[in-house]
């Protein structure tokens, strides 16, 4: 699975709703803390 894959699951599983870039950055900063502790 790749990296965009991964992304898009883990955006379904969690519902996020991004409006705007600054959520999806933040967003992007809490699934990169992730990958780092899985």
């Amino acid at each position: 699975m790749d990296f965009t894959e991964e992304f898009s699951q883990i955006y379904k599983k969690e519902k996020c709703k991004i409006d705007t870039k600054s959520q999806f950055w933040m967003y992007m900063k809490q699934f990169n803390k992730k990958l780092k502790y899985n």
